[in-house]
């Protein structure tokens, strides 16, 4: 079993709603989505391991830089909701890389951590939470386009609490990818 983090970023100040995602391995070491072969551009699982997500939100400092007031610092956000819709590549035998039976998987418990890494710019700041439980890979063999949807309550330093959701896309695969049995 090997334990993954999939890392998920947005900017208080950005005008999109798609989230940076990248996977790493739990000691932070990055990991690459496959490069070649039957499973080019997906993200390769084993059956028992497990992910965990982190996500990370970054904002300025200080308020009163040039061009930057309160409202474009973030105090804090709370993770509302993180749901994974899975679509099976083809019929398979599971209708999700973290569950059989169920399309949608949520992630429901979430605590502060550090941030990966400290950023040396000026007036920039990360605020992180990361998922006490991992979602499971619970299916041996398959491959699935899968949808995530974020949301969180952002509250600047100006007093502002609002709502924002933000979705991702990634393709995620286990085993061979459901080529072939085993």
């Amino acid at each position: 079993m090997t334990q993954y983090i999939l890392k998920l970023s947005f900017d208080l100040r950005q005008v999109t709603q798609s989230l940076a995602y990248e996977f790493a391995l739990k000691d932070n070491s990055n990991y690459p989505m496959e490069g070649g072969g039957t499973l080019a551009g997906t993200f390769n699982f084993q059956q028992g391991d497990e992910i965990f997500v982190e996500v990370i939100a970054s904002s300025a400092q200080h308020p009163g830089a040039p061009g930057t007031t309160p409202k474009d610092v973030l105090k804090d956000f709370i993770v509302t909701n993180c749901t994974f819709v899975s679509i099976p590549a083809r019929m398979t035998e599971s209708l999700s890389l973290f569950d059989a039976t169920n399309a949608c998987s949520t992630v429901n418990q979430w605590k502060p951590v550090k941030p990966p890494q400290e950023d040396d710019q000026r007036n920039f700041q990360q605020l992180c939470k990361r998922s006490t439980t991992p979602l499971p890979v619970a299916t041996k063999h398959g491959q699935w386009q899968i949808s995530g949807y974020l949301s969180v309550e952002l509250t600047t330093a100006a007093g502002k609490t609002h709502a924002q959701l933000y979705f991702f896309d990634p393709e995620g695969s286990s085993g061979n990818g459901g080529g072939w049995k085993k």
